[in-house]
């Protein structure tokens, strides 16, 4: 019987000491953003000889004009006629005919397709990253700007010079006016309120520029005229404009019978004034001097104020 216990007792110990021990460990993972760029490149085969396109435009006064439309519509009327995929060196030359007559927009430059499409090779993407520039068949260097990833090819974006006179944009404007209106024979005082529209290029340009005006006082006077003129910029900010027109003119009271009456007759407008353009915002301040040609001794004199947008 003691001989089973330690049997037992053995048989225990033995089993202990055979047990297994299992340990469970965290492990945290950082996941790693990993891309596969296919660059695709081209050669650029450029023509020898220049080639040319001319497109004109006239001016409209119900639609607004815009000399980046005309000349990205140069550049693709070039494109067409030479069968090319860009223009290399693009030089622009804008003629301006003058108010109301419109003008055109000469490009020229070197005509060239795209070849050889094929992997970028180590050269190449050494010479890319190196100098950020490919030369082209002896032509002048081509700046990559951008390059289009997994795309079809690497797109040269070529600085365009364009031969201006000067940097002032070319712009079209309306804008809401107001002021005060007085008669010059009576000092009836009164308002007139109007809107003006135009366009002016890199020299001079043109608006028109409508009112309505009032006064009301021992008799009642109302004017409406249309005057248009010219627009003539010297800064980027700064432009003057003068011009005339014609009107209509009435007025009303009663005579020593009080029996009331109205005369009407024709007026003659002439406008002076200056434009001040921050950004697209306009600001402006003139006059106007409307002749009553009734009674040519009396004028009617309109300080005005406006403001506006450019586009």
């Amino acid at each position: 019987m003691n001989n089973s216990l330690i049997t037992g007792v053995l048989a225990a110990l033995t089993l202990s000491s055979c047990s297994v021990t299992q340990r469970t460990h965290t492990v945290s993972s950082v996941p790693v953003e990993t891309q596969v760029y296919n660059v695709t490149v081209a050669d650029l085969d450029v023509k020898e000889e220049k080639a040319t396109s001319t497109t004109d435009w006239k001016w409209n006064l119900f639609s607004t004009f815009s000399l980046s439309k005309v000349k990205k519509d140069a550049e693709a009327q070039l494109l067409n006629a030479t069968s090319a995929d860009v223009i290399v060196e693009p030089q622009y030359i804008v003629e301006r005919r003058g108010v109301l007559r419109g003008g055109s927009v000469t490009v020229s430059g070197y005509p060239a397709r795209y070849t050889n499409f094929h992997t970028i090779t180590d050269t190449e993407a050494t010479a890319l990253v190196s100098k950020d520039t490919i030369s082209v068949k002896n032509k002048p260097v081509i700046t990559l700007s951008r390059l289009h990833i997994s795309g079809p090819a690497l797109t040269p974006i070529v600085k365009s010079s364009i031969k201006l006179s000067s940097n002032i944009p070319s712009r079209s404007f309306i804008n809401l006016i107001g002021g005060t209106s007085i008669n010059t024979g009576n000092d009836y005082l009164g308002y007139s309120a109007g809107l003006m529209y135009g366009h002016h290029g890199k020299s001079l340009g043109w608006y028109v520029k409508g009112t309505y005006a009032y006064n009301d006082d021992y008799s009642e006077v109302k004017d409406y005229s249309l005057t248009a003129g010219v627009i003539k910029p010297f800064t980027r900010a700064l432009s003057v404009f003068a011009g005339a027109g014609v009107g209509y003119f009435s007025e009303s009271d009663y005579d020593y019978y009080w029996e009331s009456y109205t005369e009407e007759c024709v007026s003659i407008p002439f406008d002076l004034g200056a434009q001040f353009t921050i950004k697209k915002f306009n600001i402006l301040v003139g006059c106007s001097y409307t002749l009553n040609t009734t009674y040519p001794d009396y004028w009617h004199i309109r300080p005005f104020v406006g403001v506006g947008l450019s586009f």
